[in-house]
């Protein structure tokens, strides 16, 4: 199985890097994992559309067509900008990259064989981030906390995977989240460029928290990640990318892309990187 695409504007000349690196590790929810998924499966009686419906729940959904917008947009505002794209296939149901390997894998699969995959990819993305400047990751989240405790173990049936989907994520709501502070107190991220973003939400008059829907723990594989290259991490809602009729659903496997919304998202994150970019502050280059 194919593990992630690679987009990129300019072929690097010897020591040079890519000015910015766009990142989205949850972005898949195609079918075409499904056969190696039940494969994997320690019990093997989940139907192929239910195993689909639960991937593309756990994805974060349109992540890839925002990340492969946002790297046409600013390629398009500033072609001279250097840019890497890497959207991961991987599904996140069943392995997931902001994870360390025993938080990254459900029980109901045979976890020596998404180890591998887990630890070949992390081995990856750490060699692609050694060649760039400054990077975006780029998730979308559930727009309601999670109020079921969930563990996808051999004790669970399609029914409770089928309530999982239909209630889980029924909570408080959530608005768009970016992250920048560890759980330790420490501020962790690129301040410089969470300022840009922060700044530009609220004069769209989008609502954006910062670390309300989860920290930088040392078990985020991103926290590990941010220490060593500038970055910025951001949560768009589903709900704020989801047509006006199926904004409210709980199960993210029925919520359909708003393509006006994606690109009015797309314009945000785009116009807010070529500005850090062109930005008269040089403390930060």
């Amino acid at each position: 199985m194919k593990a992630y695409e690679v987009f990129t504007t300019h072929t690097l000349e010897m020591g040079t890097k890519y000015d910015f690196f766009i990142f989205a590790p949850h972005a898949w929810d195609s079918p075409d994992w499904i056969p190696f998924i039940q494969e994997t499966l320690v019990k093997k009686d989940f139907s192929p559309s239910l195993l689909h419906d639960y991937i593309k729940h756990e994805a974060d959904l349109w992540s890839r067509e925002l990340s492969l917008w946002i790297f046409e947009t600013i390629k398009s505002l500033n072609p001279d900008l250097k840019l890497l794209l890497i959207i991961w296939e991987v599904p996140r149901a069943f392995c997931d990259l902001n994870r360390i390997p025993e938080r990254a894998i459900p029980s109901i699969v045979k976890r020596e064989f998404w180890s591998d995959i887990n630890n070949n990819a992390m081995q990856e993305i750490e060699n692609l981030l050694s060649q760039a400047h400054y990077w975006l990751h780029v998730h979308t989240m559930n727009s309601r906390d999670n109020v079921i405790g969930w563990n996808f173990s051999c004790e669970v049936s399609e029914s409770d995977v089928r309530n999982f989907l239909n209630n889980g994520y029924s909570g408080a709501q959530r608005n768009d989240n970016i992250l920048t502070q560890h759980a330790n107190g420490k501020y962790h991220s690129f301040e410089h460029l969470d300022n840009i973003f922060v700044k530009n939400w609220n004069a769209k008059n989008i609502l954006l928290d910062r670390d309300v829907a989860y920290k930088f723990e040392n078990h985020f594989s991103a926290t590990h990640l941010v220490a060593k290259i500038p970055s910025s991490l951001i949560e768009v809602t589903k709900w704020n990318l989801a047509t006006s009729q199926t904004k409210d659903t709980i199960d993210a496997s029925k919520i359909v892309l708003d393509e006006g919304k994606i690109q009015s998202y797309q314009d945000l994150i785009s116009q807010s990187i070529v500005e850090f970019f062109s930005s008269k502050n040089k403390e930060c280059f």
